[in-house]
């Protein structure tokens, strides 16, 4: 099953990404839906340049305190990601920005993430803005009067 993953994951993770880009196209009538589109097809471009594989900067890992990570990197044990080297297509589309403490959770990320995290926030902005009177909703007030 190794030797599978290994030799397939790339093709598959391919046919992943377009079945997901699908799936938003259907759904960009949505606010938000067109901003995270945009954000996975710059990820997916990335990822389809450069072998089925994101890249990741190595300088990055390090800035983000990720030096467990780098080890897997370097020995080609991760089937998601690869570190950049000179043959890296579109390295700006990469991971190549670290998020360091004091955020809970080191990691290093790249713009199309950055624009779907805008486009995630979109839509629950809207979620939360709907209009009251357009909801079927139980509401309480409560009339303090002197």
């Amino acid at each position: 099953m190794s030797n599978f993953l290994n030799k397939y994951y790339a093709y598959a993770n391919i046919v992943i990404y377009v079945i997901m880009m699908v799936l938003i196209c259907l759904n960009v009538k949505y606010k938000g839906m067109t901003i995270i589109l945009i954000g996975s097809f710059l990820n997916f471009i990335a990822i389809l340049l450069n072998g089925g594989k994101m890249p990741v900067s190595q300088s990055a890992l390090v800035n983000a305190s990720m030096m467990h990570q780098l080890a897997l990197f370097k020995h080609n044990l991760l089937l998601t990601h690869t570190l950049i080297t000179d043959k890296t297509k579109l390295f700006i589309l990469s991971d190549i920005i670290p998020i360091p403490k004091p955020y809970p959770i080191n990691k290093v990320i790249s713009i199309g993430d950055i624009i779907i995290d805008i486009g995630i926030f979109v839509i629950v902005y809207s979620a939360m803005m709907i209009d009251k009177r357009k909801c079927k909703m139980v509401t309480f007030s409560y009339n303090m009067k002197n």
